[in-house]
């Protein structure tokens, strides 16, 4: 008798399971997120610009820029935040013209474009380094206006 109440309660416990995660995904916003990966022109480093957003009844919208070595994967610049030397909350809804740009001057020197965003609840967040993690690359700024 214990084992048949069981497995109707375990049975029971899957379908509201899956109720839910039906009401979750057609509720809520998937989030939208771009990753550009720009070159130096030796080819040795890259910058690479991810940009996540979400609109909903929660918007979210952030920019990052990383610059580490060519052979590392593009998806390294989401897992390894060491190697930020951009990042910033972006205007909601998001608007692809005011994602940051990468110019490369030299074989060790980037210009990131950027449009301000909205300030930050936490200001300490906010990243502008002025050389990559490796001290091999300067990094430069110019705000869209």
């Amino acid at each position: 008798m214990k084992s048949k109440l069981v497995i109707i309660v375990f049975a029971i416990g899957v379908v509201l399971a899956t109720a839910v995660s039906v009401y979750m995904s057609r509720t809520i916003a998937p989030v939208q997120k771009t990753v550009t990966a720009v070159p130096a022109p030796d080819g040795r480093y890259k910058a690479v610009v991810v940009s996540l957003s979400q609109g909903g009844s929660a918007p979210f919208c952030y920019d990052t820029v990383s610059i580490y070595l060519a052979m590392y994967p593009n998806d390294f610049a989401e897992s390894e935040q060491g190697y930020q030397v951009y990042w910033s909350p972006c205007a909601t809804p998001a608007n692809p013209a005011d994602t940051p740009a990468v110019k490369w001057s030299a074989n060790n020197e980037a210009q990131i474009t950027y449009t301000q965003g909205p300030a930050p609840a936490d200001p300490r967040k906010l990243r502008k380094r002025v050389v990559d993690a490796s001290r091999f690359v300067k990094v430069t700024y110019v705000e869209r206006k």
